[in-house]
């Protein structure tokens, strides 16, 4: 029942693409299908390191509407939140030709969380041209591929594999990526650990 749940919000939440002229909205594609959905994000922040690289978290949370403006789930059901991690690694020069459509400077993780102990982790790479303003950033993601990599819980993978485009606004906020990226390498730990823990449970004693 769970997985049909997640199933019916995370498709909600991603909603048709058109439905929204928002600037915080991205456009997933799933793979060997022409069906393109939508994905608003309601807070997107940055932090630069001192290398250079920006670190950027997009989140996704609350309730989703139809282009109706429908409820497209009950209020019995448990929400679904999203957060996007992009990690730019290096900018394109001025005067630099991407002559490659497959190059990327950047890596993306997409959180999908249903709930404390089910959650689907999606992984991929994207080519990221940035904008950058006195507090803000504008980012042109292009050639992201994003696959799942992790199952946690009673979920299952809708999507499988994706692709993900968009142009969005991030402001600056060492505070706000900071504590999202805390938020997310509990997550790794936790799962590391009871992957751990299943091994031990599950390995045949040897005599």
């Amino acid at each position: 029942m769970t997985h049909r749940i997640l199933l019916g919000l995370l498709l909600s939440i991603l909603g048709i693409a058109g439905c929204g002229s928002s600037t915080q909205t991205v456009q997933l594609r799933r793979d060997h299908s022409d069906q393109v959905f939508a994905v608003t994000f309601d807070r997107a922040f940055y932090s630069q390191t001192s290398d250079g690289q920006l670190e950027v978290i997009l989140v996704s949370e609350g309730p989703s509407k139809s282009s109706t403006n429908e409820p497209l789930v009950t209020s019995g059901e448990k929400s679904v939140r999203q957060i996007v991690h992009l990690k730019i690694l290096w900018q394109k020069p001025r005067g630099y030709r991407i002559d490659n459509p497959a190059a990327t400077n950047s890596t993306l993780t997409w959180y999908v969380i249903a709930g404390p102990h089910d959650r689907l982790i999606y992984t991929g790479s994207a080519w990221t041209r940035v904008i950058q303003n006195q507090s803000s950033v504008e980012l042109d993601i292009r050639n992201a591929t994003l696959t799942i990599n992790r199952v946690v819980g009673q979920v299952r993978d809708p999507l499988k594999r994706v692709t993900f485009a968009g142009t969005l606004m991030a402001r600056q906020s060492e505070t706000a990526v900071h504590s999202f990226l805390e938020e997310l390498t509990s997550y790794r730990s936790t799962d590391s650990s009871a992957a751990l823990s299943d091994s031990a449970t599950n390995k045949t004693p040897t005599h």
